[in-house]
């Protein structure tokens, strides 16, 4: 199989004219997709694969937005390429561009955190295939994000012809004759049930000219009607000459002050499973779902569940639950106890990611971890080092490591520098654990949203807990059920 047979639109996508779409698309819905990707809420040393990358606009933008991530951009088109890596020269080696299909992507499972694809899967046949090729590279708890194309989404008044007909004829006799679907807007959520995904959401980019430049919006119409023309009279009732025709009294009626033209993008968002969820465990923050600090089932909860603080009292009770190891067996739980101690700190909550619990890492009897913390000032360095080594030394079956010592494990925790805004701030953070010769074996990610109140010691004595509990749930470490009755002493220590 040659690489047309999965780019059945390689001439229109190899022609200048998509070189020029490409750049007005991204100014055009870039402005709207960014918040979205900053909803997702990930930061530091991420991952990042851009599925048809094409010219390397977005990959850019991406790079800008995570500027402590590696990139990778494939494309089946190298001149497009050539022209991703001459955009991204300046970047240095953290942005890498190669030819390869989107259908068999030249990486290992579970490779990266975030796998991102836009404007392509309209393109393609057998969508859901690329789709499924994009999961399996995903690490469990990685984001994917797609942004789809529907034709049966653009609407415009007022016109000279029916461009109403032209969108409702066309895109089903052109997806037809190549193998497409040009719907693939709506239909993309039914092929993302059927992956081990969980979270699926979709939003809409609105490019209209309101929100967008009437210039900006004509360009890329422009950039349509010269690429696609042609196409469009081979595979369509209509001839190149109307498609033009059609084009020109749309780009009319975008440029016309008194006009209304619409063009809805859907993007839709979703992560990779881990292990089998339990149904009453999954929600969202939005749907005003919590998770609770205490035992909780095995898999992966969403990025924005939370982790809310104890009340007075409560640790106690929860110690109690926690060393009756076989109350939690009768209840089905897997023997993930989330312990967060401490004082609560009224008007905070922490957010952390979960890589995706695996009962067969093989667990230290008694690790030595190091700790290593990296924050914006001595102090919160000092707070956040205290808490962790407090809570790993409470909560987990450990041995001391003494400073300068190499450990078992490196437990390195990284703060950002706060965001403030008038009186909430955020504290993104997030952790690795690497194994004694270096290797990364482990990461999560999270933020501690403060409203109402100070920065004070309790924020970063909260960050320390959700880590160490999320070491806990994800089966890195042993928790302290019993301190009298330690695991027993495995080989090895589980490499990704």
């Amino acid at each position: 199989m040659d690489e047309h047979s999965n780019n059945p639109q390689h001439r229109q996508m190899a022609d200048e004219s998509m070189v020029r779409n490409l750049a007005h698309q991204a100014a055009a819905i870039w402005p709207q997709e960014s918040a979205i990707f900053c909803g997702y809420g990930l930061v530091g040393g991420l991952d990042i694969l851009d599925v048809g990358c094409g010219t390397g606009e977005i990959t850019a933008r991406l790079a800008e937005l995570y500027p402590k991530a590696a990139l990778v951009g494939v494309d089946l088109i190298e001149r497009h390429l050539e022209l991703a890596r001459d955009r991204c020269a300046g970047l240095g080696g953290r942005v890498a561009f190669r030819k390869a299909d989107a259908f068999a992507l030249p990486f290992a499972d579970a490779a990266f955190d975030l796998v991102v694809c836009r404007h392509m899967l309209q393109a393609v046949p057998r969508p859901h295939e690329a789709m499924a090729e994009m999961v399996r590279v995903l690490r469990p708890g990685g984001r994917l994000h797609l942004l789809v194309e529907d034709y049966g989404m653009i609407h415009m008044h007022p016109t000279r012809l029916d461009v109403d007909r032209f969108w409702v004829d066309g895109p089903p006799a052109f997806g037809a004759a190549s193998g497409t679907d040009l719907h693939i807007g709506r239909t993309a959520y039914s092929h993302l049930k059927a992956l081990p995904v969980f979270a699926i959401s979709q939003h809409y980019v609105v490019v209209d000219t309101l929100r967008v430049p009437r210039e900006t919006f004509a360009s890329i119409w422009e950039a349509w009607r010269d690429g696609y023309a042609d196409a469009i009279g081979e595979h369509t009732r209509f001839t190149s000459g109307e498609a033009r025709e059609f084009f020109e009294d749309m780009i009319a009626c975008i440029r016309n002050p008194d006009g209304y033209a619409v063009w809805q993008v859907p993007v839709l968002s979703a992560r990779k499973s881990g292990c089998p969820v339990a149904p009453d465990f999954l929600g969202s923050r939005e749907a005003g779902c919590t998770w609770a600090g205490y035992a909780i089932r095995c898999g992966i909860p969403p990025r924005d569940a939370v982790h809310r603080e104890p009340a007075a009292g409560f640790p106690t009770a929860l110690e109690g639950v926690m060393r009756r190891s076989r109350l939690l067996e009768t209840l089905g739980m897997i023997g993930a106890a989330i312990a967060l101690t401490g004082a609560a700190h009224a008007g905070t909550r922490t957010y952390v990611s979960l890589a995706g619990r695996d009962d067969a890492i093989a667990k230290l009897g008694r690790p030595g971890i190091a700790v290593r913390v990296d924050a914006t000032n001595a102090n919160d360095t000092a707070f956040l080092m205290n808490e962790l080594v407090r809570e790993l030394a409470q909560q987990v079956h450990t041995r001391r490591v003494a400073p300068g010592e190499v450990g078992d494990y490196d437990l390195e925790v990284t703060l950002e520098v706060p965001r403030v805004d008038g009186q909430a701030a955020t504290v993104p953070f997030w952790a690795v654990l690497k194994s004694a010769q270096g290797e990364r074996l482990w990461r999560i990610e999270g933020r501690s949203d403060v409203l109402g109140t100070p920065l004070d010691a309790s924020v970063f004595a909260g960050i320390g807990r959700n880590v160490v509990s999320a070491l806990i749930h994800d089966g890195w470490v042993q928790p302290r059920y019993d301190p009298d009755n330690p695991p027993p002493q495995p080989p090895r220590i589980r490499s990704e």
